[in-house]
């Protein structure tokens, strides 16, 4: 897209954004904060160029992602750094939830998939469920630790002390417990509330 189609285009772009929110021009420009009055039209005119700057405010003004208003994606929200940088969520985490919500309108399975992600990440046990998960993931490797110390003592035909390895493991199988349980209780609160307890 050339320099000058590609300003038209923005400059469209923005005006419908602007009239989606109902803001007039005056309303946008005091919620990026620009301060000549003609800024704002020249841009939907395209006849004025938006800095990198603006651009930035633009998106965070209408809660977009910046390929959406550059015209590199279609989707208003495909710009994946909230989840992944925000949120800490992997790309790969991303993708899938994004496949299954894309095809939630159209399979059972998937809208079912949908419903189930929703309800786990709502549900009051979640966070318990992170918390042991989490401290089960610190046990399992304080356990490794003590495993290889405890062979490297049985090596030089030495006793471990004060029972390291078998704390560690016993750490471990209770965070590992709690976790499944937890997981259960979330289940439980979905298949009630889906109607598929029998």
């Amino acid at each position: 897209m050339a320099g000058n189609d590609f300003d038209k285009h923005l400059g469209i772009l923005l005006g419908q954004l602007r009239e989606e929110k109902g803001w007039s021009q005056e309303e946008l420009r005091d919620k990026i904060k620009i301060e000549r009055r003609e800024t704002i039209t020249q841009w939907e005119n395209g006849t004025r160029k938006v800095k990198a700057e603006h651009l930035l405010l633009l998106c965070k003004a209408f809660n977009i992602s910046a390929d959406y208003l550059l015209g590199l994606s279609k989707d208003e929200h495909s710009d994946h750094h909230i989840a992944v940088d925000e949120l800490g969520l992997c790309q790969e985490a991303v993708d899938q939830i994004k496949k299954a919500k894309s095809k939630a309108d159209n399979d059972p399975f998937f809208r079912r998939m949908h419903d189930a992600l929703n309800s786990m990440l709502n549900d009051r046990h979640f966070e318990t469920f992170l918390g042991y998960f989490a401290n089960a993931e610190i046990a399992a490797e304080k356990e490794r630790t003590a495993k290889e110390q405890s062979d490297a003592v049985k090596k030089t035909h030495r006793l471990p002390k004060n029972g390291d390895y078998i704390k560690d493991k016993d750490a471990y199988s209770y965070q590992k417990y709690r976790c499944l349980k937890e997981f259960e209780k979330m289940l439980d609160d979905f298949c009630k509330a889906k109607d598929l307890d029998d």
